[in-house]
């Protein structure tokens, strides 16, 4: 089963729901569409993060499709939904997708239940670990008025 943890995407799209915009219905969006390569192939089912570089912007994010195309969405907590597109500025890029497999759980008939925790399924990355955290990630983007459009070349064998 494949499966992606969103951890550094999700924790994006919540930070972006307790930042207030004040009245209006939230900032100008600019269309943002890309693709995602893994070793020059279409990565399907990636998670893509857009977090602002500097304070004030909002953080976007998609999921990529079959053939490995993204296109951004914003979460505008003043209009209670999401936007398509980001608003104009710099971003740290995270991307990550893993293969997790589904989470043993015992029954109350089992006789571990309740004495010793389901064992960790062991996760494994499609993308390495560094592309998808803030703070190792390489991968940057601008995003300015008008039409987006990127292309992220990973490598898997990037440490």
């Amino acid at each position: 089963m494949v499966s992606s943890v969103r951890r550094p995407v999700l924790a994006v799209v919540l930070i972006a729901a307790a930042v207030p915009l004040g009245c209006g219905k939230g900032p100008t969006l600019h269309p943002v569409a890309g693709i995602v390569l893994l070793d020059g192939v279409p990565l399907e089912g990636a998670s893509v993060g857009f977090s602002p570089e500097g304070p004030g912007g909002l953080p976007a994010s998609a999921q990529t499709t079959a053939d490995g195309t993204f296109r951004l969405g914003t979460w505008i907590p003043a209009a209670g939904k999401v936007g398509t597109g980001a608003s104009a500025g710099d971003y740290v890029v995270m991307i990550e997708k893993v293969d997790a497999p589904p989470v043993e759980t015992f029954s109350s008939d089992d006789p571990r239940y309740g004495k010793v925790p389901p064992p960790a399924p062991k996760i494994s990355y499609i993308v390495p670990q560094s592309y998808g955290v803030r703070e190792t990630t390489p991968l940057r983007a601008t995003v300015r008025s008008g039409r987006n459009a990127f292309t992220f070349e990973l490598d898997s064998k990037k440490p």
